[in-house]
């Protein structure tokens, strides 16, 4: 990223080069791009998408100027900045007998059957306590590779699983909607 006389008076230009995860990049680079382009027109960015794991271990190795991912990283060579928290999601297919319900407790989720994305994101340990807390079971015979994976095997009522607001805001309709969302907590 060049920052310089020139700069300051003309916007920053030069090369931002940022990783993101794939829970996270589609969801909210759209916005973020959109506002660096209008702001900053002489930016150029290059955008990769990887696993939370992945995307740490490229920025320590150089190959990341910025990365957007959930928390906690854990390393002291890293400076993190929270930019929101996100709440999640209760996805539950459409004849499911909670699809009724427009929030659930804890005590709904005992016993229920849970679908959740591999352990290389933060969601997976996420949803992993989660469900030990609630006497929920996390499927472990089956885990997705993205969120989609998740939404459609949750519409064919193989179990429960969360997805983060951001997802659901932007691919969740509520007229062909294939799952019902519920709040929770």
């Amino acid at each position: 990223l060049q920052v310089g006389a020139k700069s300051a008076r003309d916007g920053i230009s030069g090369t931002l080069r940022l990783g993101s995860s794939p829970t996270l990049g589609p969801y909210f680079l759209p916005y973020l791009t959109r506002f660096l382009h209008r702001a900053y027109p002489e930016l150029k960015l290059i955008i990769r998408e990887a696993a939370p794991i992945v995307l740490q271990e490229d920025l320590q190795d150089g190959r990341y100027d910025l990365i957007l991912t959930q928390l906690p990283l854990r390393s002291g060579d890293i400076t993190v900045e929270r930019l929101f928290r996100e709440p999640l999601r209760l996805a539950v297919s459409q004849d499911h007998e909670l699809a009724s319900l427009s929030e659930v407790t804890d005590r709904h989720l005992t016993g229920q059957d849970v679908l959740a994305l591999s352990s290389a994101y933060v969601l997976h340990t996420q949803i992993s306590a989660l469900c030990e807390e609630v006497g929920a079971n996390l499927r472990r015979e089956y885990e997705g590779t993205s969120l989609d994976a998740l939404r459609q095997m949750t519409a064919l009522n193989m179990g429960l699983t969360f997805l983060p607001t951001l997802y659901v805001r932007s691919e969740v309709s509520d007229e062909t909607g294939d799952v019902a969302v519920l709040r929770f907590r």
